[in-house]
């Protein structure tokens, strides 16, 4: 049997990692918006309601640090994410 407390102490210490850790505390300060609204389409859309044009560039800049993407295009908020796969 799987010991979920253990997997999850695990899971924790990996977020210390020097690579993942800058990640999790970017997306641990994103901004909550009050209403978010998920379309599924041809481009995976994300809105938020009420955000300040500060959040706006939090946002930006932590979906940046997030690189590469590897699925999409998204779109969140007002940012557009486009993402490529490119074939040898």
């Amino acid at each position: 049997m799987v010991d979920l407390d253990r997997l999850r102490e695990e899971r924790k210490r990996c977020i210390e990692w020097k690579n993942i850790k800058p990640r999790w505390e970017a997306i641990e300060a994103l901004p909550s918006p009050d209403k978010i609204e998920v379309e599924l389409g041809d481009t995976i859309s994300i809105n938020l309601d009420s955000l300040f044009q500060r959040d706006e560039e939090y946002i930006y800049q932590t979906a940046k640090l997030l690189q590469p993407w590897r699925k999409g295009p998204f779109k969140i908020s007002s940012i557009y994410i486009v993402v490529s796969w490119q074939t040898p």
